[in-house]
């Protein structure tokens, strides 16, 4: 009884402090591509303007739409929005915390690694975003598939389920950790000969399927556009990127040498029991998430972003642990404890370091070289922001920056034209009395295929409706993070007739377009 009672403790401490912890980080800086990726696409949909349907999205349309229901819930709001990434990881900590306890590992261990683990995962971004959300669903998955096999089997229902909207967050790591369970999953069926179980996880994915099927005729979207956005294109560019992979080892060491030590310890420890690894669930769950690790790291240098993953360091700590307990049966002698205590404190180490350097300096969001001390309250664009700390490494001065984009939404406000806003500012749909529409959620080098991508022609077709069907008659550029000129070409001269296009004034930050009988190239 007393036992049960200090884990219910641990979880509701443990569940508050992940939540408080992301809440209070994800106020501090923007970097506007990211920190708003889903903040005008959550709140379009609850306007009837859809993703895929109404504009080109890459990926994410799981984040968008969790995030509408946010937004209905608790109104569009900037608290609104980093309550979705808050509750998230406050609940994949408080998984993770009860993964500890069924692999066998103390409590006072489990709690202190899981709150290293809430520390490290969803803070570093802080904002909902599309590569936590899918890591962190199928860190989800495993969990269940782990719970399923261990005690009961009506998780396993869940695991496809899990993938399927990893997926539609983002196709990769998804689809390699898609792989590993799959593999996993076979291998578990094989050895240990209860192959009864996969009926769950098969009803699972037809289950998911059928959904899938449904939403995607009851958002009217067409199939075939469904497949371009979210499959082939993401495809056509990940293919680009696995050609030009140049692998550095001394730079996997330098950077994810926290990731790699427990694994390689462990093995150490393990070194000969390995042939035990079919009877000993312990071993095989090592052997899975060494597994998860190595893919985490490959998606880290296939994609060149910042790095995200070293929530991966307290779950190796936990199985170096773990097998540390099995060897030293003398758990009261002083090398054990020296060990064990050897190991807290670095995990308190790695922790603090990536701690300040992504929590405290933000520096997912490019914002470690920035001075987050003199920031604006981004209540002075709307009431509905009044909580975030606005500051960007575009603009030393947070204030002139806030004028700016004032002046941007009155500029677009006194349109009295159907206007098309470009904008990584993603947030100026929601806190515009006027109705804005957009060709894609985010403008970089990706969001939507160039003249060289298979895919040019189709997204051409797509945009030809989208004008049309709308009747837009204008386009406003600003993206304050890039050359005025170069955005102008590339997201609207590459695609339209110059000589039906009227540019007007422009300042250094904003161009307005307007489209005079336009057809495209």
């Amino acid at each position: 009884m007393k036992k049960k009672y200090s884990k219910n403790i641990y979880l509701i401490s443990l569940f508050l402090f992940a939540f408080i912890f992301n809440f209070y980080v994800a106020s501090k800086g923007v970097f506007p591509i990211d920190t708003f990726l889903h903040y005008d696409s959550a709140s379009r949909i609850l306007d009837g303007i859809i993703p895929v349907r109404d504009y080109w999205v890459v990926h994410g349309v799981t984040l968008d739409y969790f995030q509408a229901l946010f937004f209905l819930i608790f109104g569009i709001n900037w608290s609104s929005y980093i309550l979705h990434s808050s509750i998230f990881n406050a609940l994949i900590s408080i998984a993770t915390f009860i993964y500890f306890l069924k692999i066998g590992l103390k409590q006072e261990y489990s709690i202190l690694l899981s709150l290293s683990f809430s520390i490290l995962a969803y803070p570093i971004s802080g904002t909902p975003f599309i590569d936590q959300h899918a890591i962190f669903l199928s860190l989800f998955a495993f969990y269940f598939f782990f719970f399923g096999i261990k005690n009961n089997l009506k998780y396993l229902f869940f695991v496809p389920i899990l993938f399927g909207l990893a997926f539609f967050s983002k196709p990769v790591p998804t689809v390699y950790l898609m792989f590993l369970m799959t593999f996993s999953f076979i291998f578990y069926l094989f050895t240990s000969k209860r192959f009864y179980i996969i009926k769950l996880p098969l009803i699972g994915s037809v289950f998911f399927l059928v959904a899938l099927y449904l939403f995607i005729l009851s958002q009217k979207i067409d199939l075939e556009m469904f497949l371009t956005q979210l499959i082939y294109y993401p495809i056509s560019i990940g293919g680009g990127r696995f050609s030009s992979l140049n692998v550095n080892y001394d730079k996997i060491i330098s950077n994810y040498k926290f990731i790699l030590l427990p694994i390689v310890f462990s093995i150490f420890l393990l070194k000969n029991s390995f042939n035990k690894f079919t009877k000993d669930i312990k071993i095989f769950n090592f052997l899975i998430f060494t597994l998860f690790s190595f893919l985490c790291i490959y998606h880290q240098l296939l994609t060149k972003n910042q790095n995200f993953i070293f929530f991966l360091i307290p779950i190796n700590l936990a199985f170096l642990i773990l097998f540390l307990d099995e060897k030293l049966t003398d758990k009261s002698g002083v090398k054990y404890k020296s060990l064990i205590f050897g190991i807290l404190i670095f995990c308190l180490f790695v922790t603090f370091k990536y701690h300040f350097r992504f929590n405290v300096d933000r520096k997912f969001h490019d914002l470690q070289n920035t001075n987050l001390e003199t920031t604006a309250s981004a209540e002075k664009i709307h009431s509905s922001l009044s909580s975030l700390k606005w500051k960007t490494s575009n603009f030393e001065d947070p204030l002139n920056e806030l004028a700016i984009i004032n002046n941007v939404v009155k500029e677009v406000e006194k349109s009295d034209k159907k206007i098309i806003l470009m904008t990584n500012h993603n947030f100026i749909s929601s806190i515009s009395s006027k109705k804005i529409y957009t060709i894609s959620r985010t403008y970089d080098s990706i969001s939507f295929p160039s003249k060289n991508n298979l895919y040019f022609n189709k997204f051409k077709s797509f945009l030809d409706d989208q004008i049309n069907s709308k009747n837009v008659q204008q386009i406003f550029i600003f993206i304050p993070d890039s050359d005025l000129q170069f955005s102008l070409k590339r997201y609207v001269l590459e695609y339209f007739d110059p000589d039906c296009l009227e540019i007007g004034k422009s300042d250094k930050y904003l161009a307005k377009i307007d489209l005079i009988n336009c057809e495209l190239k």
